[in-house]
């Protein structure tokens, strides 16, 4: 075992990780050998030695900076406002089937639709005319259709604990609530096409969120990049219809 794979190794012994930042690292393997350099003999106890004085202490300031470094910023305000109206539900009721951009009666596409007979189109901070164009004549297919209107600068509140940002508005959460429980008897609507892709993210999105990650959207589409209280990231990546996590670190 070379000396990398070494302090890796020990690293392991405190942090449930797979990998650690190029510059740590390089500084990490420089104390070990200025160690080895002064005549220590015993490897192993020279490794655990600065793991435990330099590695982890620098891991977790670095962590600690990007975490505070992080802002609700318009990104993660048009990314992601679906999905935090969606975990807000499912939050509060059980049993409930949520969809995120499905093609709703073949050609619509809402942001959100519960399948009780509710429908829900979210947008940023103001209704615009082609949502409200949208949005009569959606009302001519279909009764239980709402406009959420968000401010990104009031109803999305960051944290500084996981889930690290989250909607603010209780009155709205409330409100929706309320809508949701008098509808959620009223059957189900047929004409859904789900959207596989939109699906797919929401549900790793939810889950790293459950698990502690502050996970921020990518430069694509369907990118994510996700921080647990640490540096280490994960890159979701398509490939050939599918989905890979690569590099996926958990802070024990």
């Amino acid at each position: 075992m070379n000396l990398v794979e070494l302090i890796i190794s020990e690293l392991k012994n405190y942090l449930d990780i797979d990998d650690i930042p190029v510059k740590i690292l390089r500084n990490t393997l420089h104390e070990v050998k200025k160690y080895l350099n002064l005549g220590f003999t015993n490897v192993q106890d020279i490794v655990s030695k600065v793991v435990l004085s330099y590695t982890i202490p620098e891991l977790f300031k670095l962590q600690t900076s990007l975490i505070n470094s992080f802002k609700v910023g318009k990104l993660v305000f048009k990314k992601f406002l679906s999905f935090l109206v969606a975990e807000c539900i499912e939050e509060r009721i059980n049993n409930i089937q949520l969809f995120i951009k499905p093609k709703v009666f073949s050609k619509y596409t809402p942001d959100l639709v519960i399948n009780r007979n509710l429908i829900l189109l979210t947008v940023l901070s103001r209704v615009g005319k082609i949502i409200k164009f949208k949005f009569s004549n959606l009302k001519k297919l279909w009764n239980h259709v709402y406009i959420l209107v968000f401010d990104k600068h009031r109803d999305i509140v960051k944290l500084n604990k996981p889930p690290y940002y989250k909607i603010e508005n209780q009155l709205f959460i409330e409100n929706l609530i309320q809508a949701l429980v008098k509808n959620i008897d009223n059957g189900f609507i047929n004409e859904i096409e789900v959207n596989k892709k939109k699906q797919t993210i929401y549900e790793i999105w939810k889950e790293y969120r459950k698990n502690g990650y502050l996970v921020l959207p990518g430069n694509s589409e369907y990118d994510l990049y996700a921080i647990k209280y640490c540096v280490y990231g994960i890159r979701l990546v398509k490939r050939e219809h599918s989905y890979e996590v690569l590099k996926v670190p958990l802070v024990k």
